[in-house]
Order: C-alpha cells, then structure tokens, then sequence
C-alpha cells in the first residue's frame, strides 16, 4: 500500500519488532489492487481477509503470532437514526469487547 494507509505502517512496525524487513517492489493504492497482484502470482501480501478480496488465486495463510491482534474503533454520533443492523452490531460489539 501506499505510505499514506495505516495498514502499511501497522505491518510495517510489527515486522520491525520481529527484526524483519519488508521489501516492496510497488506499491498499490488500494487493497483490492494489492489482491489482483497476488492473485496473479506477482507477490504476496498481508492483508485483511474480507468477501471483497476473495479472487481465484489467493491462499490465505492465518497469521498466528503473538501480538498480531489490532483494535478497531467505532465512534457512533448521537441522536442520529441507527438502522436495526447497525443497533445489533453495536449492541453486540459493546456486549462482547467493552471494557
């Protein structure tokens, strides 16, 4: 990706505190792109698995390391209208991971 995504500088520290050093040889402008690159055979990729980034071509390997957990936050506006999935989701995400 490109300098300006927070993927890449999440990926980016991460390997630096495993003393490794990526190597890009493009960098793409969006994931979907970095997707078709991979699925083509034209290198590999640590990227969010999601239905948008399922093209033939793709193995995915599940990173299990320790300390590969990132957070994601949502900030929800008041006396705003929630439509009924959006009250499920965070009703489920504030159930589940509310500290």
């Amino acid at each position: 990706m490109k300098h300006n995504c927070s993927l890449r500088d999440s990926l980016l520290t991460r390997v630096h505190h495993m003393n490794f050093t990526l190597a890009t040889s493009y960098d793409a402008e969006d994931l979907p792109t970095v997707a078709g690159f991979v699925a083509a055979g034209l290198g590999v990729s640590v990227l969010p698995r999601t239905v948008a980034l399922q093209l033939d071509g793709l193995r995915w390997i599940q990173i299990e390391d320790e300390g590969w957990k990132w957070g994601v936050g949502a900030h929800i506006k008041k006396d705003r209208f929630l439509s009924p999935a959006t009250q499920r989701f965070i009703s489920y995400i504030t159930s589940k991971y509310a500290s």
